[in-house]
């Protein structure tokens, strides 16, 4: 039972821990905006040159890119949300596009048999007008307890397994159906549920690492050779490479995540 008297008193005496931490937040978001307009007015030999010889890994790196602007400004405005929509078909109408996504059962201690499971489902419009041109399906892949025997004593093999299978199935899919497109005008737009640069992978051995490396680049090999645009999203990012490469340039504090 929640008692709402007590968490109102329990707010109450940390309302000034939470002001403190909001002044905080505001001065260190004005902070790192001044240092993201200073390294869109350099370029790149010019922050390279301020991050040589920095004890701390430098974080992003600039690209070929860079010369772009870094924040691209969405001006478009509508009134309601019918016109929203009317903009958003008028734009994508007659193109191609695919999401994916995957789920996964992880394997549990609460039961005898160590089971794990992946789905991987998708959607595919085609935005034609009609309501029966989509597909939406998924596969389902069950993981043996058999596994949990195989040269590892922490337990935790079957639960690697089930999140890598996850990630190859999603960019797998993806793959599968680039190649079965072929090249086409206008191309279609696939949507990768994750981030293409899988720094993660770097956090852990080079075994366990090496087959999100190889899922990634066959994934952006297929997207170029058969020229589909893949977007790669999050919902929620906890990287901090472009924020320790402003801290860096604006001699600023890094705050943890």
């Amino acid at each position: 039972m929640l008692y709402p008297e007590k968490v109102r008193k329990a707010l109450d005496a940390s309302l000034p821990s939470f002001m403190e931490w909001d002044a905080r937040h505001s001065e260190d978001v004005h902070a790192y905006t001044r240092a993201l307009d200073l390294a869109e007015d350099m370029d790149a030999e010019e922050i390279a040159a301020l991050l040589e010889g920095k004890a701390t890994p430098p974080g992003a790196l600039p690209s070929e890119e860079h010369r772009s602007p870094i924040l691209i400004r969405f001006d478009q405005k509508w009134s309601n949300h019918e016109e929203a929509r009317a903009w958003a078909f008028e734009r994508i109408g007659g193109i191609t596009t695919l999401a994916v996504d995957g789920s996964q059962i992880r394997p549990s201690k609460d039961y005898s048999y160590g089971l794990g499971a992946v789905q991987i489902a998708w959607f595919e419009n085609p935005h034609r007008g009609d309501s029966h041109g989509y597909v939406k399906d998924a596969r389902f892949e069950l993981m043996e307890p058999e596994m949990m025997l195989e040269g590892e004593e922490d337990g935790n093999k079957l639960e690697r397994e089930v999140n890598l299978r996850r990630f190859k199935g999603e960019a797998g899919r993806i793959v599968e159906r680039m190649r079965e497109w072929g090249r086409q005008n206008p191309p279609p737009v696939a949507f990768f549920d994750g981030s293409l640069v899988v720094s993660f992978a770097t956090l852990t051995s080079n075994e366990a690492g090496r087959p999100y490396i190889e899922a990634t680049l066959d994934l952006l090999r297929t997207s170029c050779e058969q020229r589909v645009p893949v977007v790669g999203f999050v919902d929620t990012s906890y990287a901090k490479d472009l924020c320790t490469l402003l801290a860096h340039l604006g001699k600023l504090p890094l705050r943890p995540v």
